[in-house]
C-alpha cells in the first residue's frame, strides 16, 4: 500500500514526456489568447463599475489594475511563445503569476483598510478559479498543484491577516455591505478552491491519456503518423525561425507487404 501510495505521489511530480511538453506549449499559448481576450473584455467592468456605481471607487480602481496587469502579462507570455522562447519554467511562472494577481488585487484592499472587501470579494475572489482552470491546459500535473497550493496559501495568509489585524465583526462596520466575518465560510471558500485544483488534476490526467492515445500506436507504443506530422509542422516552423537546415530520415522494410499477405497483418504487427 505504501509503494503504491509512492508510485502515485512520483506520479504526479513526475516530468511530462516530448509529446506532453509540446502540448503544454500550445496548451501555454492558447492560455495567453484566452487571457488576452478575458483581459480585453474584464477591463469594461471597472469602467462601467465606475461610471453607474460610483459608491465604491475603491473596487473600480482595483479591478483595472489587475485587468491591466493580466493584459500586460498576456501580451509578454504570447510574444514569448510565438518567438519560441519556452523554458521549462514558463508555464509554473505564468500560472503563479495569474494566483499571484489575484491575491495581490485582495491585498490591494487590505492596505485601503477595506478588510471586508478583501475577505468576502464577490468578484476579485473567483480570479483564482479561473488561474486553476487554466492550469488544465497545460498538460502539466505539477503546474495544476503548484498553482492549486499556491493559491491556498496566498488566500489562508490574507485572511489570517485581516482577522488579527481588525475587528472585522465590530459593529461600527455595519450594516456590513460585504457580509459580516466567518472563519467557517472561509474554511469553505478554500476546501471549494482545493476542489477546483483537483478537478484540474483530474482534467490533465484525462488529457494525458487521450493524447497518448492519439500519439502513440498501442501495440508498439512508438509514435504514431499523427504525431510525426504534428511535429514535422513544428520543427518546419522553428528551422525557417531561426534559417537552419533541417533533414528529415524516412526508413522504410523491404518487401513487408509479402508478410502480410502471407501471415496476416497481426503478424505483421
Amino acid at each position: 500500500m505504501r509503494s503504491s501510495s509512492r508510485r502515485f505521489l512520483s506520479s504526479l511530480w513526475s516530468r511530462p514526456d516530448p509529446v506532453l511538453a509540446q502540448a503544454a506549449i500550445a496548451g501555454e499559448l492558447l492560455v495567453a489568447r484566452v487571457r488576452l481576450a478575458l483581459a480585453s473584455t474584464l477591463l469594461l467592468i471597472p469602467l462601467i463599475d465606475s461610471v453607474f456605481f460610483p459608491d465604491d471607487p475603491n473596487e473600480a480602481i482595483v479591478g483595472f489594475s489587475l485587468t491591466t496587469a493580466t493584459f500586460v502579462l498576456s501580451m509578454i507570455v504570447y510574444l514569448m511563445i510565438r518567438r519560441e522562447f519556452n523554458p521549462s519554467w514558463l508555464s509554473f511562472a505564468s500560472s503563479g503569476l495569474d494566483v499571484s494577481l489575484v491575491s495581490t488585487g485582495l491585498a490591494m484592499f487590505l492596505f485601503m483598510n477595506e478588510p471586508h472587501t478583501a475577505v468576502n470579494s464577490k468578484v476579485v475572489f473567483e480570479g483564482y478559479f479561473l488561474a486553476i482552470a487554466g492550469t488544465s491546459l497545460r498538460y502539466d500535473k505539477r503546474v495544476c498543484i503548484t498553482a492549486g497550493l499556491l493559491a491556498f496559501a496566498q488566500y489562508l495568509a490574507i485572511v489570517a491577516y485581516a482577522a488579527t489585524h481588525w475587528d472585522l465583526n465590530n459593529p461600527r462596520y455595519a450594516p456590513f455591505e460585504y457580509g459580516v466575518f466567518g472563519w467557517a465560510a472561509q474554511v469553505s471558500r478554500l476546501i471549494i478552491m482545493l476542489t477546483a485544483s483537483g478537478l484540474s488534476l483530474a482534467l490533465v490526467f484525462r488529457s494525458q491519456k487521450l493524447l497518448e492515445l492519439a500519439t502513440r500506436d498501442p501495440l508498439t507504443g512508438l509514435f504514431n503518423r499523427g504525431y510525426v506530422d504534428d511535429r514535422l509542422d513544428v520543427e518546419l516552423s522553428r528551422a525557417r525561425g531561426y534559417g537552419k537546415v533541417l533533414t528529415l530520415a524516412v526508413i522504410d522494410v523491404d518487401r513487408f507487404k509479402s508478410l502480410n499477405d502471407s501471415h496476416g497483418h497481426q503478424s505483421g504487427d
